[in-house]
């Protein structure tokens, strides 16, 4: 059993600065990936920045338990939340220090890959999701105003594309005092691939398309410049990011 990760992020096709900030890394032995993908909000009062802390911020924080193939999942878990929550720290004390940050803060996604187990950590609305054979389901869920319209039955999935505020993040780092992060634990089979993106990708590409596009690839760096191609060539009125993760 081995894991090929690899990650790309692009400005977009309408955007005038990329405020998605992406970071990965692999243990020695192959087996262990840290993935940490972040999507900034607050346009010119410094999204990039937001989101270019907290990856750097969780990169730091985790790197250093990477070569422990033994760790506890409960350490594992605590260490997840540690991180998320010293990003929150970083990103709220730049903002409080600076008044033209005053508006940033940041979507966070992490995601550790180790042996046949997965931990997903998610504050906002950047996604993971699973491709398994020509299946496609999507393992996190947004923390937005339509997603909680359609937890408490004001409104269907199918509803959604007609909220005019849909988008609107209930949950982001930086925005509040503390923020505690999704974290989900999952297993993964050989063949499987885990992608974690910016709404970008998905705002301009169908997920259920993912597995055509990325069928004809072998490379895993092909595989993720395609999905990126193909939302340039839709257009995306937002910057792209793509960090994939597959078992083989």
């Amino acid at each position: 059993m081995s894991l090929l990760v690899y990650g790309e992020s692009d400005i977009g096709f309408t955007r005038r600065r990329n405020e998605d900030a992406i970071a990965w890394r692999q243990s020695n032995n192959g087996r262990n990936v840290l993935a940490i993908l972040a999507d900034g909000i607050g346009g010119q009062q410094g999204g990039d920045i937001a989101s270019k802390t907290a990856v750097d911020t969780c990169m730091k924080q985790l790197s250093p338990l990477l070569e422990q193939d033994n760790i506890k999942v409960t350490e594992l878990i605590d260490a997840l939340n540690s991180a998320v929550s010293e990003a929150n720290c970083q990103v709220r004390s730049m903002r409080e220090q600076e008044e033209s940050l005053s508006r940033m803060g940041t979507t966070l996604l992490v995601l550790w890959v180790l042996g046949d187990e997965a931990f997903i950590a998610n504050v906002g609305d950047s996604r993971c999701y699973r491709l398994s054979a020509d299946t496609v389901k999507q393992m996190t869920k947004d923390d937005t105003v339509a997603q909680a319209m359609v937890d408490d039955g004001s409104i269907t999935e199918s509803e959604i594309p007609r909220i005019p505020f849909r988008n609107v993040l209930t949950k982001a780092v930086g925005t509040e005092p503390e923020v505690l992060a999704d974290i989900q634990q999952i297993f993964i089979s050989r063949d499987d691939i885990l992608i974690l993106c910016s709404d970008g990708l998905t705002g301009a590409v169908d997920a259920e398309k993912w597995p055509s596009i990325i069928s004809q690839e072998k490379s895993i760096k092909h595989q993720v410049e395609c999905l990126i191609d193909e939302s340039i060539n839709n257009k995306a009125n937002d910057n792209v990011s793509v960090i994939m993760v597959r078992r083989q």
